[in-house]
């Protein structure tokens, strides 16, 4: 088991300020529930994680829900795991439907959807984003190595833990 130290910093625009919610997920076990009421920037969300040995891959969720309201945003800002980057333009969004998504055309929804999919580290619409990455370990002392692997939806390079 390694304990590893995780951080992501993101903003909040809550523009009716009704409440919504933040759960944090590390290979579907709940590291984090936030909830906010009000907009705000530079939050900062630390946890540590116990990482098993067998684990290869690991699968980090974001899920943004609640009161649905018109105005809302969770902007990632950064995601760090064991002092190293994530990318946030890698993250698979999965939107929630709504009965907006479903009053719009075919034309419309396909260019929305594809908005939506580039999404830049934004939610706007309740759902969840989800980042995979490798963890590698380090077997030898003072020789940092990062391994690439081509496995499906592995959208970041080797976290060395």
């Amino acid at each position: 088991m390694t304990e590893i130290f995780h951080s992501i910093k993101y903003d909040v625009i809550n523009g009716q300020g009704k409440q919504f919610n933040i759960d944090i997920f590390i290979n579907d076990k709940l590291q984090l529930s936030l909830s906010e009421t009000k907009s705000s920037e530079a939050n900062v969300a630390t946890w540590n994680y116990c990482y098993s040995d067998e684990e290869k891959i690991a699968n980090l969720a974001i899920v943004l829900s609640g009161e649905e309201q018109q105005n809302k945003l969770l902007r990632i800002r950064n995601i760090i795991v064991n002092k190293q980057p994530v990318n946030i333009y890698t993250g698979f969004y999965y939107v929630k439907d709504s009965p907006w998504w479903q009053s719009l055309n075919a034309d419309q929804y396909k260019k929305e959807r594809r908005r939506t999919v580039l999404h830049g580290g934004c939610l706007g619409w309740f759902g969840h984003i989800e980042y995979s990455y490798e963890l590698v370990r380090n077997k030898k002392p003072g020789k940092k190595q990062l391994t690439y692997n081509s496995m499906p939806r592995l959208t970041n390079n080797g976290i060395i833990i």
